[in-house]
């Protein structure tokens, strides 16, 4: 392998795998395809296994790894360090040594064929790994043994000078000219490249959240009333309009009606789904976000609501309209005992039979033309329907809406105040 080479996942995993003395593993974070091969090694039997990371939710986030991946080799007991301020990053495998410079896959795809390993010598591995993990009293001896060895072996391939040479030859240096910079000056101007924090937490926000729209519709049918224009009732009477306003209402004693609760236990199933996993915005008009961690739970929850809605739909549809038809009947009474005790000159000059019939047709005349809707009607926008929306990069550039973020802590201060100074070093860098 060249001094200067390239080292991929798979060209690591071989490293890993071809191992029978020793591996140390230096890297910020660690991915999956790694983690599984360190994991076959491991529980073949082989434990001399040593991996260093820099564990924090920012490296995570910078996409060095998956959290996932450290939390596996933690279950299995695979010996993990945590080296904070370190950003050195190599592997040692037996007596194979490269220094790693790993590329966050946030910002590119894993390379393949581009160097990003330099080759250690044998001293260099001995010395790291005796700073990384120093000797105790005992071991000092044959560490002093292991140095002065890897001196001597160092020290041939210093010897070896055609060989070094030889590998220079396969690393192509040319001086940068204008036919190159010119077009990528051009380039930058023209569009220029968004702050690197600002792509990073960019791409974590818009990667990880969904704005939801709900909307539960027709369930608030408990107070619904009736309205009597003016010009229905024949005579300009105030009484009758006061006694009337009493019964406006279609649904009376609902307390003790079992379709109204029915429909206030749906209500509070809704209540209950946006508060488990909506945070409404006011900036949005309403429009709430969700944490696409929880997009599994909220798409079953709400399911299991909308089929709740159904059945209730059927239940309830019997009960709604025997009272809407009570409704009807007590409206019609107050009608009747009204006339009957205040008749029209027509009424009253009227026989009895004739009379009642007169009555009769007056409050029909009356009741043919107000709304009374049946149970179909009221029952027919009884839903619940979401619309799912991504998170843009243009919703985050509204401060406005990014300090309201902040305060529901979506986004965390840090974040915000990132996203604020970047977008704002990006116009003025544009403009």
């Amino acid at each position: 392998m060249d001094f200067i080479t390239s080292i991929d996942s798979s060209q690591l995993n071989v490293l890993i795998q071809s191992a029978s003395e020793r591996i140390i593993l230096a890297l910020p974070g660690l991915f999956k395809e790694n983690m599984k091969v360190i994991e076959s090694k491991y529980l073949s039997g082989f434990k001399d296994i040593k991996v260093i990371l820099n564990c924090s939710e920012k490296i995570i986030r910078q996409g060095y790894g998956e959290i996932g991946a450290i939390q596996k080799l933690r279950e299995i007991g695979v010996p993990l360090f945590d080296q904070p301020e370190n950003l050195v990053s190599f592997i040692i495998a037996d007596n194979k040594g490269f220094f790693l410079f790993p590329q966050s896959r946030i910002f590119l795809e894993e390379s393949h064929n581009v160097r990003n390993a330099i080759e250690m010598d044998p001293f260099s591995m001995e010395q790291i790994i005796g700073l990384f993990f120093p000797p105790n009293l005992f071991e000092k001896k044959q560490f002093e043994d292991k140095l002065a060895n890897a001196v001597i072996l160092s020290a041939q391939r210093i010897q070896n000078i055609d060989e070094i040479l030889k590998d220079g030859e396969k690393i192509k240096v040319s001086l940068l000219k204008d036919q190159k910079f010119d077009p990528v000056k051009k380039a930058i101007e023209s569009n220029p490249p968004l702050h690197p924090d600002l792509k990073r937490i960019l791409e974590y926000y818009t990667t990880n959240y969904l704005w939801i729209d709900l909307k539960f519709k027709g369930a608030n049918i408990s107070n619904k009333t009736i309205n009597i224009p003016q010009h229905v009732l024949p005579i300009n009477s105030e009484a009758l309009r006061k006694k009337l306003t009493s019964n406006l209402k279609l649904f009376d004693n609902i307390e003790n009606a079992s379709w109204h609760y029915k429909l206030k236990d749906v209500n509070e199933d809704v209540a209950e789904l946006r508060k488990n996993y909506l945070h409404p915005i006011r900036e949005k008009n309403g429009m709430n976000i969700i944490s696409k961690t929880d997009l599994i739970l909220f798409k079953s929850s709400f399911e299991v609501i909308k089929q709740k809605i159904a059945v209730v739909i059927v239940e309830v549809k019997d009960e709604i309209t025997e009272e809407i038809d009570g409704t009807k009947e007590k409206f019609k009474r107050v009608l009747i005992d009204y006339y009957e005790k205040n008749p029209t000159r027509e009424i009253a000059n009227a026989d009895l039979e004739s009379k009642n019939k007169k009555i009769e047709e007056f409050v029909r005349r009356i009741i043919r033309p107000l709304d009374f809707p049946n149970a179909d009607e009221l029952l027919g926008n009884f839903s619940l329907v979401y619309q799912d929306y991504e998170l843009t990069s243009k919703d985050l550039d509204n401060e406005v809406l990014l300090n309201e973020l902040i305060e529901k802590k979506i986004i965390s201060a840090e974040n915000g105040k990132g996203l604020k100074n970047s977008y704002k070093g990006y116009k003025e860098k544009k403009d």
